[in-house]
């Protein structure tokens, strides 16, 4: 019974959960590990995990000499050597610390993780890293707005397959354009995949023509569970409440506004400060 498997889906939902939760984590440290085997060539590369050192890269003596200078050495051992990265240690360290603090979710790359000055591949690098180390205890939603609809939905997807909860994303960058454009690139992420989506409107008055028409139309996306409100317009937090009511989950995303966004019907919050705060707030 140690390797599982022996139970069938569908007989109880917490042990369903718990078999996503383990499938999503390997899922993420497979995807980890493809990559540095591409980009080091050595097909023996491991990426494996144990209690006193965290993830680690782990190299046979062979191939010693294809390992890249960013790579640190964690351990020697008989036949091989294991190794980290210095964004995999710093990540994997702040990701602990905000388990430990109590945080109740992690949202990646946006404003604060200033993801879309990343490139895609970083961008995939840090969602891979942060659902392997999370490994199922948080929920983690990855932003994946982007400069293209078509490079969103490629982030999209990827985030699905490595174990992320739910996906958000900002609106058309830079030509923002009338409300179509906006629910049209909204409704292609959120057809790339099934996970909760979480549109993220960011500004003051950046919902583009008749408030209750846009969430209106949003609310027609089977996915679409909430949005992220990061505006300093309360009125319009509580125009969009009124007409969701329960249907969106709204979370705020300026600091300053927490408690007054949640009487205006914010459920939560997601901003820069908390990530300081963690169990003082």
């Amino acid at each position: 019974t140690a390797d599982g498997g022996f139970s069938r889906g569908g007989v109880r939902a917490e042990l369903d959960e718990l078999r996503e939760l383990g499938r999503d984590a390997k899922t993420a440290i497979a995807q980890i590990e493809s990559r540095e085997r591409e980009r080091t060539s050595i097909g023996s590369l491991k990426v494996r995990f144990n209690n006193i050192f965290g993830y680690y890269i782990e190299v046979s003596k062979p191939n010693l000499a294809h390992v890249p200078s960013d790579y640190e050495r964690k351990q020697t051992l008989v036949n091989a050597e294991r190794f980290t990265t210095p964004e995999l240690k710093e990540l994997e360290k702040l990701v602990g610390h905000l388990i430990a603090e109590g945080i109740d979710g992690l949202y990646l790359l946006g404003s604060t993780g200033q993801g879309v000055l990343f490139t895609e591949e970083q961008r995939k690098k840090v969602a891979e890293v942060v659902c392997a180390v999370n490994a199922g205890q948080l929920p983690v939603i990855v932003q994946v707005g982007s400069l293209t609809t078509a490079e969103s939905v490629r982030l999209a997807r990827h985030a699905a397959q490595v174990g992320a909860d739910g996906i958000s994303s900002v609106g058309p960058i830079y030509f923002s354009g009338p409300a179509a454009m906006a629910l049209g690139h909204y409704r292609t992420i959120a057809q790339a995949t099934d996970l909760p989506f979480f549109p993220y409107q960011l500004g003051e008055r950046s919902i583009p023509g008749d408030t209750f028409a846009f969430v209106d139309a949003l609310m027609e996306i089977p996915t679409v569970q909430g949005m992220k409100l990061t505006t300093n317009n309360l009125l319009e937090i509580s125009t969009i409440f009124n007409r969701a009511c329960e249907r969106l989950k709204l979370f705020s995303g300026s600091d300053e506004l927490l408690c007054h966004a949640s009487l205006c019907g914010s459920v939560g919050a997601i901003g820069s400060m908390y990530n300081l705060w963690g169990s003082a707030s």
